[in-house]
């Protein structure tokens, strides 16, 4: 009976279907969308250095980043891939659900905001796992290098299938290029990317594809929409952070996955990073 097995057995399984859904799984800000970001490039970064004993105390992943190993997962779920591809499954979800919305004029400004912050999401999630994941750009050889899988639909049934690196790029680029045009350039939620947050990731892929003219054109294009800065003389230089979370001079509010490393009763900075600040 089709009646029977149109029916929904728990109202959790009901499928988002209005632009107040959409709005509401692009604001699951705290276990989706602007949390557990990935780690292991800070993991692998020298501005910091672990004891002897804290080091062989961490997970697998810390331990085998922090001196490059062949070997960083040892088998072990990684968080960094997992994460980001959650948040594509979350901004396609969004993406395929707007396509069936009627854009009228009551709700276009709305309709454009949620397409532009799903398309920038997922940019960005891609732009994450390409930096671990793929090869570094080179314009000579990315057509023939293989990039990452680029899920562009919410079915979870539908295979994943590694895409060039030429691909990959020119997917995150498109997305952001769409969102830019989509976002607005305010919001009072800095969990809630803008316009210039889209231009400024657009600055960080372009370096990375060593794009000089384009990074530093996207760059001035979002500083142009942000020019506030944080005055130091201001800070509470004994607090235990002085950089306070949703700041002025903050564009888009992403937190990286915890990681014991990384805590700061561990990890301590290297001298030759300090030795770069002048005294006061």
């Amino acid at each position: 009976d089709k009646d029977w097995l149109d029916e929904k057995s728990d109202k959790s399984l009901v499928v988002p279907g209005t632009l107040k859904d959409f709005e509401k799984l692009l604001d699951n800000s705290s276990e989706v969308m602007n949390n557990r970001y990935p780690i292991l490039g800070e993991l692998g970064a020298d501005d910091y250095y672990l004891d002897d004993a804290t080091w062989s105390a961490s997970y697998a992943a810390t331990r085998n980043s922090y001196i490059w190993s062949k070997d960083i997962f040892e088998g072990q779920t990684e968080y960094d891939w997992n994460y980001p591809y959650k948040r594509v499954f979350y901004a396609n979800t969004v993406l395929e659900g707007l396509d069936k919305i009627t854009v009228t004029s009551q709700n276009q400004v709305q309709y454009n905001t949620l397409k532009g912050r799903a398309l920038f999401f997922r940019a960005h999630a891609f732009y994450s796992i390409a930096e671990l994941f793929a090869p570094v750009y080179n314009k000579l050889t990315a057509e023939s290098e293989l990039g990452i899988p680029l899920r562009l639909k919410a079915d979870m049934n539908e295979k994943s299938e590694r895409s060039t690196l030429e691909q990959t790029y020119q997917q995150i680029l498109s997305d952001l290029k769409e969102a830019a045009l989509l976002l607005p350039q305010t919001d009072s939620y800095k969990t809630r990317p803008v316009k210039a947050a889209a231009l400024g990731l657009m600055a960080r892929v372009y370096l990375s594809m060593s794009d000089y003219e384009n990074a530093f054109a996207m760059a001035d294009e979002a500083l142009k929409l942000n020019t506030t800065l944080l005055d130091y003389n201001t800070l509470d230089l004994f607090g235990y952070n002085p950089f306070l979370p949703f700041n002025e001079e903050m564009v888009f509010y992403a937190q990286l996955s915890y990681n014991e490393g990384l805590y700061p009763g561990y990890f301590n900075v290297v001298s030759a990073l300090i030795d770069l600040y002048q005294p006061n």
